[in-house]
């Protein structure tokens, strides 16, 4: 490969992904397709075989350009009616994509691939399109003068695979086909298919979206790295919390206004009062003294002060009513626009399903036709990527455990085409994903077995238990009902992925399934995880907030309807009887406990697990920004993470997962440790404050999030300047700051603050990203009361430092 600049090779990268993305596509649309729709689909494949050819010759890749002529030689013989694209022949082109696949996905540390493997690989094709192998003659050698000759000596090009790409097996030549006679035009337009249409359990019609090619110029584009995108949903929820201070500003001058109006109707009553005095006085024929002459002056004005005020303050309260609505629905906007950015289609994950499917049920001898439907849903782009592992064990496991193959069906009664569904679809704000096929459904006997053979249960546990509970044994670490480990299954591990990335999704699975007739798996995944719908609830003096996706129910049930069973306290809601638990008790809450005749109850539904939690208050269901709260508040059982209300207040998102678990007795994560939750406290005058300075929005979230979730009123600037300027309007208790930042950084800060007799005594922190002694010695110089390196920053010590300087 020659010298090519760098981001050159990027641009070459990226759109050679899209090509092998395309190719791949069509060569199973076209397996599917039939008539002028196949005819159209081969042509297109041939287009992009030869710009990928042309884009490696651009950048010296002489193995992809090799590789990409002889798939054009064979394309072009499938194109003119020469040869007949049949599986052997698919199976040779795909081998092609596996290897420049495996080129474009290598480490420069990895091993070169064998000449060899290149060299089978591209006779394979050159005999699918009648052409010599390379090295039989000079010419042969050489695809058009342009292409470049592979032979034993030759340097394998510097993109190599992670693993060496698979042999492809010699492919018989048919008989060659005779040229197609030609159609009018109308001929070609009646043979069009008609769009193809999916019926799913008795829904209404829709299009299916099993991959299409699409024959137009693409859309602009621009590439732009997720950073960049979460920096900005970072900025934009910081303009929502300006928003938010600017309604409660608003609320302000209401206040102001109608205290101002109090205090008008009381001096009127007054000046009513004073009125009549000076009547009297006027009537005795007395002569009004000077100073009192002078306060019916002052009264008057002040009357016409007090009303002018008023007009004002009620003026200023539309206008910022009015600028707020305006504030609100743009920001919304922008907020709904930044969101959208990071939302793809679903169809951007499943191009590898079809291929997958379809090679392993062709070494399987299993006939299965996979239908996907609803690819055009668009997801946020993480929730996206960590789905992309879970649907690949599902569909894996559906075509090596469920399916069956043609004469196993055929004799069972069913179609001796398997059939599987990958359905997406969005509900509300989450995203509902089925995994169904219809195959020979789950054996519930034989799960039991192997679970007691791996001790996940005992015997007994296995007697009393539910098909649901024992259907979701199927999601254990270490679990498979095969006897032998394959390639494709076996080691009891799949399925685990599934459960574990669902759940950190904070996401649940449902399970349907009947022996012999099939098995649908579903998925509940938020919409994006960055904005959830969360159900809001009072658990003692605190309150917390719930994912929606992970709430079944909510009620208010009479304390009679409460019995024991096997000694814990049930309800039956919905004619299913479950565990009820008070939630203050899981969270350790502290505060007395009265039961009274009616209970507010939140049902939390994990898998086809349910527990009815006993809270003391719930309330709407409300929209959230979600935020992180660091590593250490992170690995807290029951916490999931926090989100910020419209009012502008942090409060705890709680896992319903782990929830669930505690309360039906179910083995924790091992990761993580169950501790005291941190108090929250209502904002108070006496609540202390705490000032945070950092240029960086990510450490300033990170702080606050921290010192909100123990109790602290938190402020934060950008800089040291404004720091400064806000210390003139309040004062916290403690300061904590960055050291480098612009405009004033935070040893300049330190001095002015030190220097300065109405805050000379604000303990001050510097947090810094280095510990040399000179800049540690050069911020006590500076009157710095702490230092915090943040290197070794965490929750634990930067609470011990505020206690120790305060």
């Amino acid at each position: 490969m020659m010298n090519a600049d760098p981001k050159l090779l990027q641009l070459f990268q990226e759109e050679v992904t899209d090509y092998l993305q395309a190719l791949n596509d069509g060569l199973l649309r076209i397996e599917m397709a039939e008539g002028n729709e196949r005819s159209e689909l081969i042509r297109e494949m041939n287009r992009l075989a030869h710009s990928m050819k042309g884009a490696a010759r651009a950048v010296g890749y002489s193995m992809i350009e090799t590789v990409g002529h002889a798939m054009e030689e064979v394309l072009n013989r499938v194109m003119a009616g020469s040869l007949e694209l049949s599986p052997d022949v698919a199976d040779t082109l795909y081998d092609g994509l596996d290897l420049i696949t495996g080129a474009m996905n290598g480490d420069d540390d990895d091993e070169t691939i064998p000449a060899d493997v290149i060299e089978e690989v591209v006779n394979n094709l050159r005999q699918a399109a009648g052409l010599d192998p390379l090295g039989a003659t000079n010419d042969a050698a050489k695809p058009n003068g342009n292409g470049a000759a592979i032979n034993e000596n030759q340097e394998v090009p510097d993109i190599t695979p992670k693993a060496k790409a698979k042999a492809a097996k010699p492919v018989a030549q048919p008989e060659p086909k005779p040229e197609p006679e030609a159609k009018h035009i109308t001929e070609i337009q009646a043979e069009q298919p008609e769009a193809v249409h999916a019926k799913h359990e008795n829904e209404h019609e829709q299009s299916t979206a099993t991959m299409t090619m699409v024959l137009r110029p693409p859309e602009e584009t621009l590439r732009v790295a997720v950073r960049k995108l979460d920096h900005l949903m970072a900025e934009v929820s910081e303009l929502l919390v300006a928003r938010m201070q600017s309604d409660e500003r608003r609320r302000q001058i209401s206040e102001v206004r109608r205290d101002l109006m109090k205090w008008q109707r009381h001096w009127r009553g007054v000046r009513a009062s004073y009125i009549r005095l000076v009547r009297r006085q006027q009537e005795s024929d007395s002569a009004l003294p000077p100073e009192l002459v002078a306060l019916i002056k002052f009264m008057e004005t002040n009357e016409r002060y007090l009303s002018r005020v008023t007009r004002q303050l009620t003026q200023l309260g539309q206008h910022m009513a009015q600028d707020n609505m305006q504030l609100t629905a743009l920001s919304d906007l922008l907020q709904d626009d930044v969101a959208s950015l990071r939302m793809m289609p679903f169809e951007s994950i499943v191009g590898s399903f079809q291929r997958m499917v379809r090679d392993i049920s062709r070494e399987q001898n299993k006939e299965i036709h996979l239908e996907i439907i609803g690819a055009h849903v668009e997801i946020d782009k993480m929730v996206l990527d960590a789905l992309k592992d879970p649907l690949v064990h599902l569909l894996r496991n559906s075509v090596d455990h469920g399916l069956e193959d043609g004469d196993t069906r055929e004799a069972a009664g069913k179609a001796h085409t398997g059939s599987l569904i990958l359905k997406v679809e969005q509900r509300g704000s989450e995203i509902v994903i089925i995994v169904g096929d219809d195959g020979r459904g789950f054996d519930i006997n034989r799960i039991k077995q192997k679970a007691m053979q791996v001790g996940l249960i005992t015997p007994a546990d296995a007697e009393k238990m539910s098909d649901t509970d024992a259907r979701m044994l199927v999601f254990s670490s270490g679990f498979s009902t095969n006897d032998q480990v394959t390639a494709i299954s076996g080691r009891g591990l799949g399925m685990d992925i599934v459960r574990t990335r669902i759940e950190g999704l904070r996401g649940r699975i449902e399970v349907e399934s009947n022996s012999g007739e099939g098995t649908t798996i579903t998925l509940h995944v938020p919409v994006s995880l960055t904005r959830i719908r969360g159900v809001l609830l009072k658990v003692g003096e605190e309150s917390y907030a719930v994912p929606s996706v992970m709430v079944n129910r909510m009620e208010t049930i009479p304390a009679f309807s409460i019995y024991t069973a096997e000694g814990k306290e049930m309800v039956v809601l919905n004619d299913r009887p479950m565990p009820l638990v008070r939630l203050a008790q899981v969270l350790s809450t502290p505060g007395d406990y009265e039961r009274g005749a009616m209970l507010n109850v939140i049902v939390l539904q994990m898998a086809e697990r349910m527990v009815a939690f006993e809270v003391d208050g719930l309330y709407s269901e409300t929209e959230l920004v979600l935020t992180p709260l660091g590593i250490e508040l992170g690995n807290i059982h029951f916490i999931a993470g926090a989100a910020l209300l419209g009012s502008g207040e942090v409060l705890l998102v709680l896992d319903a997962n782990d929830l669930v678990r505690f309360a039906t007795g179910m083995k924790m994560p091992a990761n993580r440790a169950r501790r005291q939750l941190p108090q929250q406290q209502k904002v108070t005058p006496d609540r202390l404050t705490v000032m945070v300075v950092d240029d960086s929005i990510t450490t300033r979230t990170l702080e606050k999030n921290i010192l909100e979730a123990v109790g602290f009123d938190v402020r934060v600037a950008i800089h040291g300047q404004q720091a400064w300027e806000m210390l003139t309007d309040i004062r916290p208790d403690v300061i904590i700051s960055d050291v480098e930042m612009p405009y004033m950084n935070g040893l300049e800060l330190a001095r002015l603050v030190k220097r300065n007799g109405h805050t000379q005594d604000i303990p001050f922190i510097l947090l810094t990203s280095l510990a040399k002694p000179e800049q540690l010695q050069a911020g006590f110089d500076a009157g710095a009361d702490a230092y915090l390196v943040k290197s070794r920053f965490d929750q634990q010590e930067l609470l011990n430092t505020i206690q120790s300087v305060l």
